[in-house]
């Protein structure tokens, strides 16, 4: 299993999105916990916290949920529409169809999506 003591090292193949649902967090609370600006730069070996102020975490999660009402999001290599859709509270399908994306796995880096 993953949890082990409210710490997690990053394997080969991993992602900040698959640890963190597999941990029961949004991959903001994990990113939050664990001071990291940007999901995409995680390395192989990198211990994670699991657990920690679960203050921070909920302004985290408050923070992004307002952030949802007419906003924008660009797309950065490694993201995927699921990933990003659930990270704004909605179905991938839902993202899609707001952007006229008629294929989920046809986005590109530095595409714009509204929220």
């Amino acid at each position: 299993t993953t949890k082990t003591s409210g710490s997690y090292t990053i394997k080969s193949g991993d992602t900040l999105y698959q640890i963190a649902i597999a941990n029961g967090l949004s991959v903001s609370q994990l990113a939050s916990l664990n001071n990291i600006s940007d999901p995409n730069e995680v390395y192989v070996g990198q211990v994670l916290k699991l657990s920690g102020s679960s203050s921070s975490s909920k302004t985290t999660t408050s923070s992004s949920s307002k952030s949802t009402n007419s906003s924008s999001y660009t797309i950065k290599s490694g993201d995927t529409l699921y990933e990003i859709a659930l990270e704004h509270g909605m179905s991938y399908s839902q993202l899609a169809a707001l952007n006229n994306i008629s294929n989920a796995n046809e986005i590109y880096v530095g595409q714009t999506l509204k929220f």
